[in-house]
């Protein structure tokens, strides 16, 4: 989900500490908050969250304490997706401008592009991001880049057609320059990454990730929904869940109702619950790590070593991938390490 920050080098000191107090607490160097469940120019049928969130957003006041909260922590980054932020109901603007007041840096935005109808539409949003502060940030060791993520595929596509995606790309280049990093997240379902790149040559200008489907939420009931023995996959899982491995760059996510949890990927009927926002203090949430065994194990030696710690033989139930794979292990985990 998210991008790890990029620093282009300038220079030769050290930037951000993001583990202040890295050895008595597991501290995250970024959070990923889910603004809001509204996203009314798409329906996409492997969405996460619209049909649990659709009415929840968090307020300005929630993200003050996070904020606030974060900086004292010493973890410095932040960043924000939906829902469709730019639909945010208190203004992406206003929340980037808070995030900023309180030390923080945010690192990514994830879009569908839906408000870029225009070149000239994408541009006069993105130049009141930048002006709330969602800018490169001059470091000792070097300049430090957000990044702007555009999820679309051919669910997106159904109502947020790909000219859109162009038109937020090259308001981007406009606005920001070379200062911004431009990711493009496709998910393929029955189509090939060459196909896709083959339709849409602009699109080897930007950097392209091709995923698969998270069978969470809505894509539990899509059609295509495959399984797989989860031994063809082991290797996908053979990785800690900890916010420095490459392999697993997931960091905790708060979801619009005020949900905190472990993983930014999943949390629908997740069992990776830390608390609520609104009831638990951030450090509280990201004690109850330490507290639980099942997520110590997931953090520091990943979900294959956690299966077989629990009884569970990661060869001998079928999965629909990673999220899948996770909540089958961590309900055996729950009833055999934790009740």
């Amino acid at each position: 989900m998210s991008l790890s920050p990029r620093i282009r080098k300038t220079g030769n000191s050290s930037g951000f500490d993001s583990s202040p107090i890295a050895g008595r607490d597991l501290i995250p160097p970024e959070i990923v908050v889910y603004l809001t469940g509204s996203c009314p120019h798409a329906d996409c049928g492997h969405c996460i969250i619209k049909d649990e969130f659709s009415d929840s957003y968090l307020a300005l006041a929630d993200l003050e304490s996070l904020f606030s909260q974060m900086n004292s922590l010493g973890i410095p980054f932040v960043s924000f997706t939906g829902g469709e932020p730019f639909d945010y109901e208190c203004g992406l603007e206003n929340a980037v401008s808070l995030a900023k007041r309180k030390g923080l840096f945010v690192n990514q935005i994830i879009t569908n592009a839906s408000f870029a109808v225009s070149v000239s539409a994408a541009a006069s949003r993105l130049n009141g991001l930048k002006d709330a502060g969602f800018a490169a940030v001059e470091l000792p060791r070097g300049l430090l880049i957000p990044s702007l993520t555009i999820s679309s595929d051919r669910e997106h596509q159904k109502t947020i057609p790909i000219q859109n995606v162009q038109n937020l790309v090259d308001a981007a280049r406009a606005v920001f320059g070379k200062n911004v990093d431009l990711t493009v997240n496709y998910v393929l379902f029955s189509e090939r990454k060459e196909d896709v790149l083959g339709a849409n040559p602009w699109l080897s200008e930007v950097n392209v990730t091709f995923g698969n489907v998270c069978y969470e939420g809505r894509a539990e009931k899509l059609a295509e929904k495959r399984l797989s023995l989860a031994s063809e996959k082991l290797a996908e899982w053979d990785s800690p869940c900890s916010w420095e491995s490459k392999a697993w760059p997931s960091v905790p996510a708060i979801f619009p109702d005020g949900r905190i949890n472990f993983c930014c990927y999943f949390g629908l009927k997740s069992p990776l619950s830390l608390g609520n926002l609104r009831n638990t203090a951030l450090i509280c949430a990201l004690r109850g790590i330490n507290k639980n065994p099942a997520l110590v194990a997931l953090f520091k030696h990943g979900p294959v070593k956690l299966a077989m710690v629990t009884g569970n033989v990661p060869g001998d139930f079928k999965t629909y991938g990673k999220c899948g794979f996770c909540n089958k292990v961590m309900e055996g985990a729950e009833k055999d390490v934790l009740r």
